[in-house]
């Protein structure tokens, strides 16, 4: 849609300067409607009467003569009203119809780059590299690594018996004979003695013993 263009000055012109209020507002609503149209300011009296419609302008005649007589339109051939000085300020139909033809082909030249690649510049229909980077493990539902799922094998803070009859001290192991040390359950395995399974023969019997 073109635009209808006016100077900052418009007001000003001494051709207004004895017009009405209906004149005035009859002058610029045709310089729009040239401008939509694309009429290069050339009005048919069925144009002028359609603008006077446009601003509510009952009675167009008497300010369509106004504007005659100050030159502000002509009437070249009795037939149309010509706006004086029209294509000075607003581009004629050739130029607007010029202009449009040269934006569709910008947006259909737009739309098949589009077509064959991405805004990432990837082309259409080819995933992007991932750089060798491998992806990240997804969490499974397990506990982990090395440690029991059962409600049963959860550490309980019996220590090993081996400590001593009767004390209970923390991070005690099993030693054997020969130096070595041995551990009674998986729990007490990872943590040294400490702790126990539920299941493990050393809690059992520690539970055994505070329960007589």
């Amino acid at each position: 849609m073109p635009w209808a263009k006016f100077e900052d000055n418009y007001l000003g012109n001494q051709k207004l300067a004895t017009l009405t209020t209906a004149a005035i507002a009859l002058d610029m609503a045709a310089i729009i409607y040239s401008a939509r149209e694309l009429r290069d300011g050339l009005l048919s009296a069925a144009d002028v009467q359609t603008v006077a419609a446009l601003i509510h302008l009952r009675r167009w005649p008497p300010a369509a003569a106004e504007l005659v007589r100050v030159h502000r339109w002509t009437t070249p051939d009795g037939a149309f009203y010509a706006i004086h000085d029209y294509l000075e300020y607003q581009p004629s139909r050739d130029e607007v119809l010029k202009q449009r033809e040269e934006d569709r082909e910008r947006k259909r030249r737009g739309g098949r780059a589009r077509q064959g690649q991405n805004s990432s510049g990837i082309p259409a229909g080819n995933p992007p590299e991932s750089g060798g980077i491998p992806a990240a493990p997804v969490p499974g539902p397990g506990p982990g690594p090395g440690i029991p799922a059962t409600p049963e094998s959860f550490p309980t803070p019996y220590p090993s018996p081996q400590a001593g009859k009767g004390a209970r001290p923390s991070g005690a192991n099993g030693s054997l004979t020969n130096g070595s040390t041995t551990h009674c359950c998986l729990i007490a395995e990872l943590s040294d003695g400490r702790e126990h399974s539920n299941s493990c023969s050393v809690a059992v019997e520690l539970v055994r013993k505070d329960s007589e």
